[in-house]
């Protein structure tokens, strides 16, 4: 998988229980798979779970705003929102931890289930 971030996301978050607000921000995930095994909700369930347990934050701190497909290659647009009280790091740290481990080969972001 390779990520694209950058910029604000498409969607707005409000959780009382949030320490600070931070505006959400969009990346973009590309994932070209080795056959055609299709987009449904298991595969956008499993993919969260991937980015969420390579990330080290729960998986509701990241909604799925857009999926195209092109033959194998997948495009799955992502927000990353602002977390919790046990999670300060704002929305970009995390997109720009997610662009890191894109680029290490072996990273748990590449180890992943979906993601790999």
């Amino acid at each position: 998988a390779s990520v694209r971030g950058g910029g604000e996301g498409t969607d707005r978050q409000s959780n009382s229980a949030t320490k600070r607000s931070f505006p959400p921000v969009g990346v973009s995930v590309l994932i070209m798979q080795e056959r055609d095994l299709g987009v449904s909700a298991s595969f956008e369930t499993a993919l969260l779970q991937d980015v969420a347990e390579a990330l080290s934050i729960k998986a509701l701190r990241l909604r799925v705003v857009g999926v195209e497909r092109d033959q194998l290659l997948i495009t799955v647009k992502l927000n990353v929102l602002s977390g919790d009280a046990s999670d300060d790091r704002s929305p970009l740290q995390i997109a720009a931890d997610m662009v890191s481990q894109s680029a290490q080969e072996g990273s748990a972001l590449l180890s992943g289930l979906v993601t790999r």
